[in-house]
């Protein structure tokens, strides 16, 4: 995780792979194709640097931020999902 490696096309991680089919695509719009410097685009390819990811304890992946989304709304969505998981069931 600490070396660089694709995020998108034939050759991307695996753990990109996964994370990208777990959550649904963030924005509707990637941009031209005729500018993207991989084959083939997909709507739920990672758009930027700064798309994040929430993985749960478990190994799930729970939720996926677009990269203009601010990082207060990340943290309070993130205490969110804390705060239900500490809820007793029922």
């Amino acid at each position: 995780m600490f070396e660089k490696g694709d995020v998108n096309e034939q050759e991307e991680q695996g753990v990109f792979t996964f994370l990208k089919g777990s959550c649904p695509p963030v924005g509707d719009l990637l941009g031209d194709p005729a500018q993207m410097f991989w084959s083939p685009v997909k709507l739920s390819d990672i758009k930027w640097n700064f798309e994040k990811f929430l993985v749960g304890p478990d190994g799930t992946a729970v939720m996926r931020w677009h990269p203009s989304v601010r990082v207060s709304a990340v943290r309070a969505d993130i205490l969110q999902y804390l705060l239900e998981q500490r809820r007793p069931p029922g």
